[in-house]
């Protein structure tokens, strides 16, 4: 079954908001919340996709290093919780 369209719109528009909200009070730049919010969903690929589209040549190489750090520690994390429940 597919959802319409409209459901992935509300998830979003919040989403921006609140990337827009962070933004603000870290006082980043959007451009640097745009690419941590990518590779925390892409991983270093589509940080590397959207570094290379958006001409942000200063962001890519933090963005694939954040990435490639977010699989090392989320590989580590996992055979840790593997050997947890075992």
């Amino acid at each position: 079954m597919r959802l319409p369209a409209r459901c992935w719109t509300w998830p979003k528009a919040l989403g921006a908001i609140a990337c827009k909200r962070v933004c603000h009070l870290l006082q980043l730049d959007l451009a640097e919340l745009v690419m941590a919010s990518a590779v925390c969903i892409g991983g270093p690929s589509s940080a590397a996709a959207i570094a290379s589209a958006k001409g942000w040549r200063a962001l890519l190489i933090p963005g694939l290093l954040c990435g490639s750090l977010g699989y090392a520690i989320g590989s580590f994390i996992g055979v840790a919780l593997v050997r947890v429940l075992r």
